[in-house]
């Protein structure tokens, strides 16, 4: 009968939405699930007219047993057949939200593109420099990267800054450069943060940001290196509506490196500066810089290009795939503490 071939295409069709964003964001879902919707549409409608004969002649319930009561929840969640008409506008709605969710998942990339993105991220370490890369878009002037040697104690001496050589953004690199900070000692600790031309700490980061240099080589090791392998990254998978930044393999690494803190750099478009030569000697929120890994390797890329839907090879497609990561403040309570190879 019609009435269970629209309860089988709409069975089919929840759980092809489940696998695709619970499991695998296969690109085939762009075929497979406008296809299953559309038959369960099409069988909806055209079984109405066996409703009404089910209701004009009962007889026929009683004879072949059909639509044997249930209660309303398990009609709805399983789509079973049903002459109340209520019924099954509630399943026809469950099923256009799903469609509505894993359009939003598809596309969610192309809609939300991340464009004020602000960021730093500390790319290779050496035994004596370390490479960074920044994000700060409509800052014109230059930028500088300002470091110095962390001490040992609390109530040592402040290190003074050490200014960097000016960093230019523009809008044709999409507002991202990279630049080199050295000489630095072996195996020390340092913090850095961002600054402008005339000597002004800029708002983000809002504390500065640590890293440890690597040993040196031509010395026998004190321990081995740890480190952390990744991959491709999709924010939001598997999917939680309203959750688009959120990176949920991201969230558990942060939790396990960090398991007492969860804070991060907190991020501002706006620069507020504050004046370098003032030492700063309270950062609220300060995270410590200890945890069982000493990098991060991506094993390939960090983002995934042709998943689900593939918007093309140009650079601004690309571009705003990097931007939503590294706007994800799941990622963000990782780079910003340990250093990534990409």
């Amino acid at each position: 009968m019609i009435s269970y071939a629209s309860c089988l295409f709409s069975t089919l069709f929840r759980l092809s939405v489940f696998v695709f964003l619970r499991i695998i964001p296969t690109g085939l879902a762009k075929f497979v699930l406008p296809t299953l919707y559309s038959l369960y549409i099409s069988a909806l409608f055209l079984s109405r007219n066996e409703d009404d004969l089910l209701k004009t002649d009962p007889g026929i319930v009683k004879r072949h047993g059909l639509y044997q009561q249930v209660s309303r929840l398990f009609t709805v969640i399983l789509t079973l057949p049903t002459t109340s008409r209520r019924l099954r506008l509630s399943s026809l709605l469950v099923n256009s939200l799903l469609l509505l969710a894993s359009i939003e998942f598809a596309v969610e990339d192309y809609l939300y593109d991340a464009p004020d993105a602000v960021f730093t991220r500390l790319g290779a370490i050496y035994p004596d420099k370390a490479k960074l890369v920044i994000r700060y878009p409509h800052f014109k002037d230059p930028i500088h990267v300002v470091w110095r040697k962390v001490r040992g104690s609390p109530d040592a001496q402040i290190q003074p800054w050490t200014l960097g050589s000016p960093v230019m953004l523009s809008e044709a690199g999409d507002w991202v450069n990279s630049t080199t900070i050295s000489p630095l000692w072996p195996n020390t600790v340092y913090e850095y943060s961002l600054a402008s031309s005339d000597k002004e700490l800029l708002s983000y980061p809002s504390v500065p940001i640590k890293f440890k240099t690597f040993p040196d080589p031509r010395l026998p090791p004190s321990a081995p290196l740890r480190f952390v392998v990744s991959s491709c990254m999709k924010p939001n998978f598997p999917y939680v509506p309203f959750k688009g930044g959120r990176i949920r393999g991201m969230d558990l690494l942060a939790d396990y490196l960090w398991p007492t803190d969860s804070t991060s750099a907190a991020v501002s478009s706006t620069p507020q500066p504050s004046n370098m030569e003032a030492g700063l000697t309270n950062y609220p929120g300060e995270v410590a810089l200890s945890a069982p890994a000493e990098f991060m390797l991506f094993l390939g890329d960090s983002v995934y290009a042709d998943v689900p839907y593939y918007f093309g090879d140009n650079l601004d497609a690309y571009r705003r795939l990097y931007r939503r990561i590294y706007q994800s403040p799941s990622f963000r309570r990782v780079y910003e503490r340990l250093p990534d190879h990409i």
